[in-house]
């Protein structure tokens, strides 16, 4: 503030309380007045402050389980566009997040996919391992003898897919467990800690099956809960899979059991369950979901609408990758 601030120059109105030139100090009553509008200001600004900040970082409302309170849903959007690539840091090496492998199932003609995966695995960390999907094309070149029912082809193609998987789980030695992906999938940017609290709870019981991500709305209850801190459940009606973990053994059960296919895998799997004949734990709320934009057709989504997704991550890892390539990239100009 200027020295001159407190004149009025020019003015012929006389001298008082209300009259200050800077040769004449503010009285002691306008003093007063001056300091209070001072502070009232300054506890003015404060309130602002405070509520810019309660209303920008506010969450959404908080949805609970017997577990707890559950982390706020993320506004749903259509995935930013991924770079070409995206090193890890050196310092982090690529994780299995305490499984023996990490398969993720895609089919060769989905480069997109495949390269978006892949971006988001070195974002995050992840060591994936890429295992080709069954084409449709492929099984009504070669017609599975006994698949009954409805099926379409495109399920199953889905089901030899992850029968593939199931026994290179078996076949070898060195894998105890594994966690199967597939390519159109966002995994939760705390997914690190989240596994770890995860695999530690799971220990104390026994699976064949753990689902970090799924679409089932029946997951959650009371009931089943087995650990809140990890979040951990026996399954009730598991549905997807695009996000789930075999045990070996596990692996060899589904194998045996759905050998001859009646109906969609996730369906049989939750039959399986239901029949005692397979272990299900897991994860309430989901820490992997499926990431669909409108127009995104496959075989199974095959009219381009989101469909059944799992929900949306609180913290979800494509989004972090979106801001993390803004940011750099505005720092860049």
């Amino acid at each position: 503030m200027r020295s001159d601030s407190y004149s009025l120059v020019g003015s012929t109105a006389p001298h008082g309380d209300d009259f200050v030139t800077p040769s004449m100090p503010p009285t002691k009553s306008r003093r007063a007045r001056y300091l209070g509008a001072l502070l009232a200001l300054l506890a003015f600004g404060c309130l602002c402050i405070v509520a810019a900040t309660f209303l920008t970082g506010r969450s959404a409302p908080v949805a609970t389980t017997a577990a707890g309170p559950l982390r706020p849903a993320a506004n749903a959007t259509s995935p930013a566009p991924l770079p070409s690539k995206v090193s890890p840091a050196p310092s982090l090496p690529p994780s299995n997040l305490g499984f023996d492998q990490i398969f993720m199932l895609n089919l060769a003609q989905r480069t997109d996919r495949r390269q978006s995966m892949q971006d988001l695995a070195d974002f995050l960390h992840l060591n994936l391992t890429v295992v080709p999907a069954t084409d449709k094309d492929y099984v009504l070149a070669h017609p599975v003898p006994g698949a009954g029912g409805s099926l379409r082809p495109a399920q199953i193609a889905c089901w030899q897919s992850h029968m593939h998987i199931y026994q290179m789980v078996v076949d070898n030695p060195s894998i105890h467990s594994a966690l199967i992906l597939e390519d159109d999938v966002d995994i939760s940017y705390l997914i690190h800690d989240e596994a770890a609290r995860l695999l530690d709870a799971a220990r104390s019981h026994a699976w064949d099956m753990l689902y970090l991500g799924h679409c089932s709305g029946f997951e959650g209850k009371a009931d089943k809960l087995l650990d809140a801190d990890a979040h951990l459940y026996l399954a009730k009606y598991p549905v997807c899979t695009h996000g789930y973990a075999v045990s070996k053994a596990g692996a060899g059960k589904l194998l045996k059991e759905l050998a001859k296919l009646n109906g969609p895998i996730d369906l049989t799997i939750n039959s399986l369950k239901d029949q005692h004949k397979i272990d299900v734990l897991i994860a309430s709320p989901p820490l992997i979901v499926q990431s669909h934009f409108d127009g995104d057709t496959s075989d199974i989504n095959t009219d381009g609408n989101n469909g059944m997704t799992g929900g949306n991550l609180a913290y979800s890892g494509r989004k972090h990758l979106a801001l993390m390539l803004k940011a750099s990239k505005a720092s860049n100009k």
